[in-house]
């Protein structure tokens, strides 16, 4: 059977040996704390319903100083 040789476009670039790299393979770029969670965690649910009580406080903090200013109390 015939075979005839043709030439790479790119010869691949020669990786280091593992015993030249500690024993691991090179690590490959994953990128995976980039993305975003499919649902909300607990620990984002309970952030955000702590920064409503939070808000309702102050508001609620803010419309007593106003009333005891006018001399509503």
């Amino acid at each position: 059977m015939p075979h005839e040789f043709t030439e790479w476009e790119h010869e691949p670039e020669p990786q280091p040996s593992a015993a030249r790299t500690g024993g691991r393979p090179p690590a490959k770029p994953v990128g995976t704390d980039m993305l975003e969670p499919p649902a909300p965690s607990e620990a984002r649910t309970r952030s955000n319903l702590l920064r409503i009580f939070a808000i309702l406080i102050l508001l609620g903090l803010a419309a007593a100083f106003i009333l005891w200013r006018l001399g509503a109390f």
